[in-house]
């Protein structure tokens, strides 16, 4: 029997791709993937972004958005920030995705659309009407 709002064999496997990741990156042992974080990754999956109206994000649009956090915005900037330092779980992950749709629209040099638009067109994130966010 699968309980309701159970995390599923995809949520685990998103979740030991992002440990790895940050392990990686941090050069740190593993994170465990934790219950917590187990939800989480269910949240953002079947959810999306914390700020956002419910829109699911398909697994593979997360699994390429973990990608392109840690090969793409793992360098620090003037300021020192870092968005692959900031991405420390996938509850991170989650609450920060709008940041990170802009953050990789600003490094492709486009201009600024709303969130939701960029987050379909980065990440392929698809939903027939979403809340402009951010204007």
């Amino acid at each position: 029997i699968v309980e309701a709002n159970a995390p599923t064999t995809s949520d685990l496997l998103l979740c030991e791709h992002l440990a790895k990741r940050i392990a990686k990156h941090a050069d740190s042992p593993v994170p465990r993937v934790t219950p917590v974080w187990l939800k989480a990754m269910r949240l953002l999956r079947e959810r999306g972004p914390t700020e956002w109206p419910d829109e699911p994000i398909p697994e593979d649009r997360i699994d390429r958005a973990i990608d392109y956090v840690f090969d793409h915005l793992n360098e620090c900037g003037n300021s020192g920030f870092c968005w692959a330092d900031q991405i420390r779980s996938p509850a991170a992950l989650r609450k920060q995705w709008p940041k990170l749709v802009l953050a990789k629209k600003s490094k492709k040099g486009k201009s600024v659309e709303s969130l939701a638009e960029m987050a379909r067109k980065a990440f392929g994130v698809n939903g027939t009407e979403q809340k402009e966010l951010g204007q």
